[in-house]
């Protein structure tokens, strides 16, 4: 049995900086009184989140912390189950929680996931929607407990009488049985292979034991034709192969023509953006007699001389973007022809696993007569 002591708490919802202490011992019943928004619901929203980490009501995290603090938000539950007593302490921003039994806090090297586990399965032996259909019933959020989905209603069950070891039961016979419905599958399907095989053995004996010369005879003529259909396949796939090793020989460069094709691409880059420099300084000398920086009036002479040379590099480098693009065709040639060499290569592959394919059915109707 859970017996409350109080409940204390400072820069909660709205509450300030000072310690909201209640006192819930000291009566058998104690009836708290005020207005809307005098902060009743706040002392249940404090108890849950002390307790679960999360407000009875459906209050995110950090809407919890006062927003004109906006830190040190704390919770302080203490309750009595039998002999010891407890002090649950958890607080945001920063992010605190203890549990302390009998004046002494218990092990946090778990995670806090495992420490609130311990806290609900061991010491209270209650989750958040038990405790909220036994312990808190409010009007704001409460659910009555038969509009509770199946799950959940039999979950609150289980708490409550501590019978959750029944369903875990049932798990684990659910998971045996479906493990053994596929042992007996499986069983099954090997029954009608044996079945099958069976059936094949006593057919093939049947049909040795009706042989005469005549069926041999027939057998052994479409035994070597199927033997000849095979060596026709096996020539055709040296063939074929041959055919395939000297298209593979015919694009040696591709490794080659691809890194010139990317490195082609790169200069072209790279003497565009050297063009479009140039192009702005010769517009720059064009239409500028004066520095823009210093104000002071550009040398006729100097200004003639970078015009001139602008020029030449503008137009040395225009003859080159052109030899440039030509290579850079040639070589787009030369990868169309590469490409269309490798579809080649392709289906000859694809033709000579059709061959194989048809020498593998020829000898499973040979390995059958």
């Amino acid at each position: 049995m859970i017996v409350f002591k109080k409940v204390r708490y400072k820069n909660f919802l709205s509450t300030g900086q000072q310690f909201i202490e209640v006192q819930l011992d000291r009566s058998s019943k104690t009836l708290v009184v005020g207005e809307n928004g005098a902060g009743k619901s706040t002392m249940l929203d404090a108890l849950c989140f002390g307790l679960f980490q999360r407000a009875f009501r459906n209050i995110k995290k950090d809407q919890m912390v006062n927003s004109i603090n906006e830190k040190e938000c704390v919770v302080e539950v203490e309750f009595v189950i039998g002999q010891n007593e407890y002090k649950i302490i958890r607080g945001i921003k920063p992010n605190v929680f203890e549990i302390w039994c009998n004046n002494v806090m218990l092990n946090q090297d778990a995670a806090q996931r495992d420490y609130q586990k311990h806290l609900e399965q061991t010491i209270l032996k209650l989750n958040f929607r038990s405790f909220t259909q036994v312990v808190i019933l409010g009007n704001a959020s409460f659910v009555p407990f038969m509009q509770l989905r199946a799950r959940h209603r039999r979950q609150v069950v289980e708490e409550i009488l501590d019978i959750e070891i029944f369903s875990k039961m049932n798990l684990m016979f659910r998971e045996k049985q479906k493990l053994q419905d596929e042992v007996i599958k499986q069983s099954d399907f090997n029954c009608q292979l044996i079945d099958g095989k069976i059936d094949s053995q006593k057919k093939h004996i049947e049909d040795m034991s009706g042989n005469n010369q005549q069926l041999i005879e027939k057998k052994q003529i479409e035994i070597r034709q199927a033997q000849t259909d095979i060596d026709n396949y096996k020539l055709d796939i040296d063939k074929v192969n041959k055919e395939k090793v000297e298209l593979q020989n015919e694009i040696l460069d591709e490794t080659k023509i691809n890194n010139k094709y990317k490195q082609l691409h790169n200069m072209e880059a790279k003497l565009e953006n050297t063009c479009s420099k140039h192009k702005k300084d010769l517009e720059f000398f064009e239409t500028h007699n004066d520095c823009p920086t210093c104000q002071q009036a550009i040398d006729e002479a100097f200004k003639s001389t970078m015009i001139d040379k602008k020029k030449n590099k503008v137009i040395e480098i225009d003859s080159a973007m052109s030899q440039l693009v030509k290579e850079i065709t040639t070589t787009e040639q030369r990868l169309h022809s590469i490409n269309e060499t490798m579809v080649a290569i392709r289906e000859k592959e694809l033709l000579v696993n059709r061959y194989e394919t048809s020498i593998s059915e020829i000898q499973k109707y040979m390995t059958n007569k």
